[in-house]
């Protein structure tokens, strides 16, 4: 099986927001990610809009400390 072909990276909050969007069973919401560190944010917020989710706003770890 070539899992590369069926694989795409995505970053490690987008991930976290699409299991919780996509399954979620709503048209439209908000999603926050908050944990200790994806890459290096700690928290982001996403909108879902029917089948679109996209990043809007995130806080980079270390940043402002």
């Amino acid at each position: 099986m070539d899992w590369a072909a069926k694989l795409a990276p995505v970053p490690h909050h987008l991930a976290h927001a699409a299991s919780a969007y996509y399954p979620s069973g709503y048209d439209e919401a908000l999603v926050l990610v908050a944990d200790g560190m994806g890459e290096t944010e700690s928290l982001t917020v996403a909108a879902g809009t029917e089948q679109d989710l996209r990043h809007r706003e995130a806080y980079q770890f270390g940043v402002g400390q």
